[in-house]
């Protein structure tokens, strides 16, 4: 049924071996806090197998999954909480995926001044929620796995009533940069909206997939790969917007140019390129750097010749983006482009089919 009904679970006490793999293969999972616990097997086996003594909740407690493995969604401290966590989920969903979302009261956002969100700093992070609750309908946003993969932030919202994936980097965090955990919640929440036939926004600052050796240990390529092959068969209305940073093969992984988009909009502040342009002259231009007198001052000559070319503008020149808007007209031309994609609308919809092998 995956895919084509939406399936919930609440983990509200221990489950191990067969319950908790019903719980994990779910689309929404909550775990109370406390009592709830999913393993292969409980501590009596984990004893038995491997002589080591171990409680619940570190063997399989909220905290380890919600936090650790991203099994689990979102964490309440009650089973009351737990229920409420599942209907307001459900309430963003069709009842099956021969339907359309349902539209709810449209609301105006949040009083977020979006012109000043941004610091005047390149590399200093800021809250993108603050943008979220700025474009989305007031009260709206719905986070899915707030504490894990915390470079980037999912959740489901709504834009005049209708529901709407948000995926967006979060600076504040790794600066935004696509670790493994991140990318494994991004194609995961892809797969869910273009399931249930829910329009994506993508939001983007990204400096690009995460690298060093930890990065490669975990996968991150692959897992990387992964967002981008979601993508290609996600089936429902995109917007980017790219508000700051939008570098490399991350900013293909967050719904970058060339993704049959109904819009791509850029800020002032966007800044594309394959790299930085500090790093990517640092690489291509180190001879030419340490031979000169004073490389620092031939270092920020070069750098001064690329700068310009990788500003909003010159993509809106050569037609990477579809527009440059001030940051307060965000909300409106978002709404103008789902609008549009609503009306293009020709069939009630069906399930959505996937090939190949994902990776």
């Amino acid at each position: 049924m995956s895919g084509t009904a939406p399936q919930v679970s609440l983990v509200l006490g221990p489950c191990a071996g067969d319950s908790a793999l019903v719980g994990a293969a779910t689309e929404f999972i909550v775990m109370r806090q406390g009592t709830g616990m999913m393993a292969a097997g409980g501590p009596p086996v984990v004893k038995a197998a491997t002589g080591m003594e171990v409680s619940k909740e570190d063997l399989g407690g909220s905290e380890i999954h919600s936090k650790q493995s991203g099994i689990v969604d979102r964490v309440a401290k009650t089973d009351e909480e737990a229920l409420e966590l599942a209907r307001t989920f459900l309430s963003y969903l069709p009842t099956n995926a021969w339907s359309f979302p349902p539209r709810a009261e449209a609301r105006e956002p949040e009083a977020v001044d979006l012109e000043t969100v941004m610091p005047e700093e390149p590399k200093r992070p800021f809250d993108v929620k603050k943008v979220i609750r700025g474009i989305v309908d007031e009260g709206s946003f719905f986070e899915i796995k707030p504490d894990w993969g915390r470079t980037l932030v999912t959740g489901l919202a709504r834009i005049d009533g209708h529901p709407v994936g948000v995926v967006a980097n979060q600076s504040m965090v790794g600066a935004g940069a696509i670790t493994a955990a991140g990318a494994r919640k991004a194609r995961r929440f892809i797969d869910l909206c273009s399931s249930y036939h829910i329009p994506l926004l993508f939001l983007q600052d990204v400096p690009g997939v995460m690298t060093g050796p930890q990065a490669e240990k975990e996968g991150t390529l692959r897992e990387g790969l992964a967002v981008v092959y979601a993508l290609a068969w996600a089936d429902v209305p995109k917007v980017t917007i790219v508000l700051r940073k939008a570098f490399g093969f991350g900013a293909c992984a967050m719904g970058g140019w060339g993704g049959e988009q109904t819009l791509v909009a850029a800020w002032p502040t966007a800044d594309f390129a394959s790299m930085p342009v500090a790093g990517g002259v640092a690489a291509a231009f180190k001879d030419e750097i340490e031979r000169a007198p004073d490389p620092e001052a031939k270092r920020l000559e070069i750098e001064a010749r690329f700068k310009d070319g990788t500003d909003p503008f010159n993509a809106a020149a050569r037609f990477t983006v579809h527009d440059v808007i001030r940051p307060r007209e965000t909300r409106v031309r978002v709404l103008q482009a789902f609008e549009l994609a609503r009306n293009r609308r020709t069939a009630a919809p069906e399930p959505v089919a996937r090939y190949g092998v994902m990776p």
